[in-house]
């Protein structure tokens, strides 16, 4: 439990430095900046989604075993 609380103190004070330095210590065409790096990272995100999404489409119809299992059944009378 002790490791547990550490943990969650050293990741609340990392994400308060950088709530401080984003604040703070950026110029506004540093913020700029990161704001469009992260804009791309998930426009790439979601393209990477999607590409993958639509390759997991199957169609259960065709597969072949699915169709022996299908007929197996209609041999054994259901």
């Amino acid at each position: 439990m002790r490791r547990i609380g550490g943990t969650l103190l050293l990741a609340t004070i990392a994400a308060a430095a950088g709530v401080v330095a984003y604040r703070f210590l950026l110029s506004d065409a540093a913020k700029e900046s990161l704001r469009e790096c992260a804009s791309g990272v998930r426009d790439a995100a979601d393209k990477v989604s999607r590409a993958i999404d639509r390759d997991q489409l199957v169609e259960e119809d065709g597969l072949p075993n699915r169709e022996r299992t299908i007929s197996d059944w209609e041999q054994l009378g259901y």
